[in-house]
């Protein structure tokens, strides 16, 4: 029953077009599952402000902000950082400002463990990305640990 109370508010949040309300909406979102939820069915397409507001709710935890990082291709920005064109365009400044800042902030540790987030990487991928950049830090190739929620497609 809590997941499909969950499902229902979640989709009520990603079909919302009034993006001022939905916005709203995600700052003030009091429980972890439903930014969980909406972060995993976000339209990254429809750029960083959205998902600026989830990362920067008080209940954002460490597996939705690596959740967010994965799905806005954070791992293609740590291995590209250091390309000049990356602030080229208005989207790739978005993107890099919005990567970097989360980057940063899971680095300085700002965010509660309470949900798990394990990346989908092969051993292959994980191996290459070790290569490519040693640096790495291990919890964006390795994920944290906490309560598993599977993300329903809405």
């Amino acid at each position: 029953m809590r997941l499909e109370i969950f499902r229902k508010t979640t989709a009520d949040l990603l079909y919302n077009e009034n993006k001022f309300e939905l916005i709203a909406a995600l700052k003030a979102a009091e429980n972890a599952e439903l930014l969980y939820i909406y972060i995993g069915n976000y339209n990254w397409n429809d750029g960083f402000e959205i998902p600026t507001a989830v990362v920067g709710n008080k209940n954002c935890d460490l597996g939705i902000a690596l959740l967010a990082f994965d799905r806005a291709d954070g791992l293609g920005f740590l291995v590209d950082r250091n390309e000049k064109n990356l602030r080229n365009d208005i989207y790739m400044s978005s993107w890099v400002g919005f990567v970097d800042s989360l980057y940063n902030r899971v680095l300085a540790r700002e965010f509660s463990e309470y949900l798990q987030y394990i990346p989908n990487l092969t051993a292959l991928q994980k191996y290459k990305l070790e290569k490519i950049y040693p640096e790495i830090p291990k919890i964006f190739i390795e994920g944290t640990s906490g309560e598993i929620l599977e993300i329903p497609n809405l």
